[in-house]
């Protein structure tokens, strides 16, 4: 063998292998990464529709300022998860392609408010179809929809690695008391077990009375049609990522059993990259989510620094199914039947393009990321690539 091939053939073993390398890295970042951080770094939030009812020919002051405000929210650094559809009342077949829960909660809006001169209005549903509000949004009402002291302090323990419980405390303390007990159950539990992954589980109270988190509150209940049937019971939202919502362990259902399993799947390896396909729900909030996960890779004691890559410890996938039983986390009730589980009324997740679709955003974490992993290999194989064609010239 002349030492020309034998210098092609250690050339293709050496680029083979390196190629074999990076795609194994990136799959292993991808599948090792815990839930919770990964939607953290991946999962864009799910927007809410804003639906703006309005006679084109007739302009409102009021109208077009609440929906600059918007617009300018929705863009801000600090952007807030929703998104505007301006909809002619006086088209016919705009109105009529519209879902029926939509058209229905026009209606009823447009009665309500027969008397006012101006006939525009704002009606914001979930992205699972559930109306929020409706009616002549005002820039004070916008703010509170989207901002309190609550969502923002949630944000900032979720970009700090944590696991953050928001507890929508009763006015039944002895009720209350059930719930104190399952958290620090829970706290102890994964500070002495060693077989749970360590995490912290920080706390937010909410109380329904508050003024300030009235929407928030409105928000979550919103999670699950026939949680006002429980609302003299605490709840507990597990929130993680970008504002997203495990749904609710509610009363007796607040358990260290169940919170337990929760963490465990929540810190477990990421089984599944599609966001539709993992529990919960993404809450209304206006936060700087790039940031906060930049905030959080950089803070990680589990992402490790290699040629400019996060790099994971790798922990046991969970054993619990991501589905959460209605039957564990709630307690019984007479004449109960649950309904918890809904179509989205508004695909938000569909890669089609629709009236309702959100534009990509800017360069995420994720982009910038995959952009750092694909350099860093182009220039390795470019490397490897003139090397190889330096020598292979020598030797001829």
């Amino acid at each position: 063998m002349t030492g020309k091939s034998q210098i092609q053939r250690l050339f293709s073993r050496v680029l083979t292998t390196l190629l074999a390398s990076g795609i194994a890295t990136a799959a292993a970042q991808a599948c090792n990464t815990p839930v919770y951080r990964y939607a953290m770094y991946n999962w864009r939030t799910t927007p809410y529709h804003v639906l703006f009812f309005h006679n084109p020919a007739e302009k409102s002051g009021e109208a077009q300022k609440v929906n600059r405000l918007l617009s300018e929210l929705i863009a801000s650094q600090q952007s807030v998860n929703m998104e505007l559809t301006e909809v002619d009342t006086t088209d016919g077949k705009s109105i009529d392609k519209l879902p029926e829960p939509i058209k229905k909660s026009w209606e009823r809006a447009r009665k309500k408010h027969a008397a006012k001169k101006s006939g525009w209005l704002h009606i914001i549903f979930s992205p699972w179809g559930r109306e929020l509000y409706s009616g002549q949004l005002n820039a004070e009402t916008l703010r509170s929809i989207t901002e309190s002291p609550a969502r923002e302090q949630m944000g900032e323990l979720l970009s700090q690695g944590k696991l953050v419980a928001v507890c929508l405390m009763s006015k039944n303390k002895a009720n209350n008391r059930m719930l104190d007990k399952a958290l620090a159950e829970l706290t102890k539990q994964i500070e002495s077990d060693s077989e749970m992954p360590s995490v912290e589980v920080a706390r937010v109270d909410v109380l329904a009375s508050d003024p300030k988190e009235s929407w928030f509150v409105r928000n979550l209940m919103l999670a699950e049609p026939d949680l006002k049937d429980f609302a003299d019971q605490p709840m507990l939202f597990m929130a993680y990522g970008r504002g997203r919502s495990m749904l609710p362990y509610i009363g007796k259902g607040i358990s260290a059993e169940n919170l337990s399993g929760c963490v465990t799947f929540l810190t477990g390896a990421c089984s599944c990259e599609v966001k539709a396909d993992n529990p919960g729900i993404d809450l209304l909030v206006r936060y700087d989510w790039e940031a906060a996960a930049d905030a959080l890779a950089a803070t990680d004691d589990d992402a490790l620094p290699q040629d400019s890559q996060l790099v994971y410890r790798e922990f046991d996938p969970s054993q619990l199914s991501n589905k959460q039983s209605p039957e564990s986390r709630k307690p019984e009730l007479e004449n109960h039947s649950d309904t918890s589980e809904e179509k989205p009324l508004l695909d938000s997740e569909s890669s089609e393009e629709t009236p309702y679709s959100q534009p990509p955003s800017a360069e995420s974490f994720a982009s910038r990321q995959t952009w750092i992993l694909g350099g860093g290999l182009a220039f390795v194989i470019a490397v490897v690539v003139v090397g190889g064609l330096f020598f292979m010239r020598r030797s001829a």
